[in-house]
């Protein structure tokens, strides 16, 4: 039948003619269960609007099953990790300001799943529609050449102009394989990373 061509069905037509998706449910396991170990989805080489479709379906799936998981074990106040995503350029899906992505980050914790954001720029984690410092309690900062005052204030609390300036030199002159750890209670340490080698 003829169907009027808008988004949505550029979209399905797309997925399909990629066959990206497994057509038989008999030879799928759920999204949930499939991350046990280290589980890479490589997304690179398809356009974009195909790349954010893909993202945004998992991320809806992921959180779905998250949720009908449960919340996961606690003991002695420390709750079990069970998930860790990593979302590498995670610029480019944090400004499709995915709801799920929002969703994930400020109610992972209680299900056991934490979530590593990776970007080149601090300004990367404000869009229009969301700020995701609210649900990001731990940073590591590696050099930024680029930085601007109000994403350091935001990140570390300060107010303090002559204080933000000496952070944003700090942050500018970092060593290689160096980085600054921020803690949930806004600590800093600086301190050296493991170089891929050793």
């Amino acid at each position: 039948e003829k169907v009027t061509y808008d988004s949505l069905y550029a979209a399905l037509e797309k997925l399909n003619s990629f066959e990206i998706f497994e057509p038989n449910a008999r030879n799928t396991t759920s999204l949930f269960d499939m991350l046990d170990g280290i589980t890479v989805i490589n997304i690179a080489g398809y356009d974009p609007d195909i790349q954010n479709l893909i993202v945004a379906i998992t991320l809806d799936i992921f959180y779905t099953q998250m949720q009908t998981k449960g919340a996961s074990k606690q003991e002695n106040g420390h709750r079990q990790m069970t998930k860790m995503l990593l979302v590498d350029e995670a610029d480019n899906f944090m400004s499709q300001d995915f709801e799920s992505l929002r969703k994930i980050l400020k109610e992972g914790r209680e299900f056991g799943v934490g979530t590593i954001l990776s970007t080149q720029q601090l300004s990367h984690f404000k869009t229009t529609d969301n700020d995701y410092t609210e649900y990001i309690l731990s940073w590591i900062i590696h050099k930024v050449d680029k930085i601007k005052s109000q994403d350091v204030n935001s990140i570390f609390n300060i107010s303090n102009k002559a204080e933000s300036e000496s952070l944003m030199d700090q942050i500018r002159q970092l060593e290689e394989h160096f980085s600054i750890y921020v803690d949930g209670k806004k600590n800093m340490l600086k301190m050296r990373d493991l170089a891929f080698w050793e």
